[in-house]
Order: C-alpha cells, then structure tokens, then sequence
C-alpha cells in the first residue's frame, strides 16, 4: 500500500513527458495515468 502512494504522489507532480515515461514503464495507458 506504501508504495502504490509513493507512486501516486509521483505521478500527481509529474510533467507531460514524465507522464509518458510513467505510463511505458507501468504498462498503463496515458490517458488513464494523465486522468
């Protein structure tokens, strides 16, 4: 649970490229890690 926070904090201050690197590494869409 700890580190499902981390990440979630991670991607809340995340930029628009970061975002796309975010969203390759974890295997998610983009449009679900930008929401």
């Amino acid at each position: 649970m700890r580190t499902m926070t981390e990440q979630i904090k991670d991607i809340q201050k995340a930029s628009k490229e970061e975002l796309m690197t975010i969203a390759k590494n974890h295997g998610a869409p983009y449009d679900l890690v930008k929401y």
